[in-house]
């Protein structure tokens, strides 16, 4: 049968009692957990289930704890407007709040399993693919920028993110200190990414390119030396006044 503990706030010898102690414990771990989704991830779970409470007030169903069928309904009434990997983001998210409030998830009904299997049938689960941007395309656009700070700052970022094959999230966060220039170009140093939540980092190498138009490297040289940063944050606002201190773009 199960206990609750109801040990004394002070131990025998003063200490904390095994009660405080593992109320510090769940607060750590409360702590851990919140930070082990990106906070992009964790906004877009807020968010979808705000839309299926949402959805549960407006026909009358309790949202939490919901049954099998009241999720399977409205799966089904979602997928004429959303995406199956949104509907599976959703069911997630729901999910997760009824394990939080240490319910049952609904999504483990037989009656959901079949809906989701019917939706990804009639709508396929293949994601749509964005048409690559190829060099000639990304000569033309840098070709285009005006020649002042925005222009150039925007240069940088496009050859480099190009270069790099990196994510715009990573180019906001790089700082100059994360940058390691070399003879044959720049050591990029990533703290931290989406495909690497745990902050072990990585370091990517951006080859310095004969063509100066469209060096990287050049690129970012260009901007660090018009905008004058020298530490910080790389890439940033532009203001009437010049550039930002801390704000990026």
């Amino acid at each position: 049968m199960n206990q609750q503990l109801t040990s004394p706030t002070l131990g025998q010898r003063g200490g904390l009692g095994p009660a405080v102690a593992l109320d510090a414990i769940r607060d750590q771990a409360r702590a851990f957990a919140a930070v082990s989704h990106a906070e992009n991830t964790a906004r877009a779970y807020r968010a979808d289930w705000r839309t299926f409470a949402n959805w549960c007030v407006a026909h009358s169903i309790d949202a939490l704890p919901a049954s099998g069928e009241t999720l399977a309904l409205f799966v089904a009434d979602r997928a004429s407007t959303c995406k199956p990997a949104t509907l599976r983001r959703q069911v997630v998210a729901i999910t997760r709040a009824h394990a939080a409030a240490g319910y049952q998830s609904p999504a483990e009904s037989e009656a959901v399993r079949a809906v989701m299997s019917g939706v990804a049938r009639a709508k396929g689960t293949a994601p749509s693919q964005k048409r690559p941007m190829l060099p000639a395309t990304l000569r033309q656009i840098v070709e285009g920028l005006p020649d002042d700070l925005r222009g150039r700052r925007d240069a940088a970022v496009l050859l480099l993110g190009f270069a790099g094959a990196f994510r715009r999230s990573e180019l906001a966060e790089l700082n100059v200190e994360d940058l390691e220039f070399v003879a044959d170009g720049v050591v990029v140093t990533l703290r931290r990414s989406k495909t690497d939540q745990a902050g072990a980092g990585r370091r990517v190498g951006v080859p310095r390119l004969t063509t100066s138009e469209t060096c990287p490297v050049a690129a970012v040289e260009a901007w660090l030396t018009a905008s004058g940063i020298t530490t910080g944050p790389l890439f940033r606002g532009i203001d009437p006044a010049g550039v930002s201190d801390h704000t990026k773009p």
